[in-house]
């Protein structure tokens, strides 16, 4: 179906705003990290919004940890992908997006 599951009230905000701009969105796949972890797994990093007309990348989002924040910058750097860390909540909104990414 078309049911999606959203984790956060931010996702929920966010999603709201890109729905009512008309703004097509995914879940994007998860994509793992070329670095393992404490038990010699790959790591993973999923964005939690991918914009299909754009290919860009949402994460609304406070950074928790220094570790968090190695990964978002893996992700960037290997896979070479435009991604928006949206850290405001008074930021979770497609004039942002597109602002920020000259749209």
């Amino acid at each position: 179906g078309n049911d999606v599951i959203l984790q956060s009230s931010w996702e929920y905000l966010m999603m709201l705003d890109l729905n009512l701009n008309g703004i097509r969105w995914r879940r994007p796949m998860c994509f793992w990290l070329p670095i393992k972890n404490k038990n010699g797994r790959n790591k993973s990093y999923t964005p939690d919004f991918w914009l299909p007309d754009y290919d860009v990348y949402l994460d609304p989002k406070a950074i928790k940890n220094n570790n968090q924040a190695v990964n978002i910058e893996l992700w960037i750097g290997y896979y070479k992908k435009k991604l928006l860390i949206i850290t405001n909540k008074n930021l979770l909104n497609w004039l942002h997006v597109k602002q920020h990414f000259d749209l």
